[in-house]
């Protein structure tokens, strides 16, 4: 159930007074209305529902349907965790890809300079052989 803030002075007097902490909310426009859905608008065109903002020390309890400051904060901090876990895995996971090309990447390498050095030797041979035919001739 909302709780509603007990009228206070008009806004012509707030502003030659401290305002209490909370008191910006008791305005949601420069000229005094209201928004349309506070039921103590008709009485007093500037009141409206803090249960929005219920913190805990002065003001009573949220309503059920509400999260409080400290558990959005909690939530806050869960879901950054939650989001470093993942980034962490995605992390470890592109390293490990990257291990994995560049392991396929190294015996791709050496399967083409094993390649090399066996068509080196063929054309060694074949050299070897084009030599000594011609100096048969």
């Amino acid at each position: 159930r909302p709780f509603f803030v007990t009228p206070v002075p008009a806004p012509s007097v707030l502003a030659r007074e401290s305002p209490a902490p909370h008191s910006f909310r008791n305005f949601t426009s420069a000229s005094g209305a209201c928004s349309p859905n506070t039921p103590a608008a008709g009485v007093f065109g500037w009141a409206e529902p803090i249960s929005a903002m219920s913190s805990g020390r002065n003001s009573p309890a949220a309503s059920d349907k509400e999260p409080s400051l400290s558990q959005l904060f909690a939530l806050l901090l869960q879901q950054n965790a939650d989001a470093r876990k993942d980034a962490q895995k995605r992390q470890e996971e592109l390293e490990r890809k990257l291990d994995r090309q560049f392991e396929q990447s190294q015996e791709f390498n050496y399967r083409l300079l094993a390649q090399s050095y066996e068509l080196q030797e063929r054309l060694v041979s074949a050299l070897s052989t084009s030599v000594s035919a011609i100096q048969r001739l």
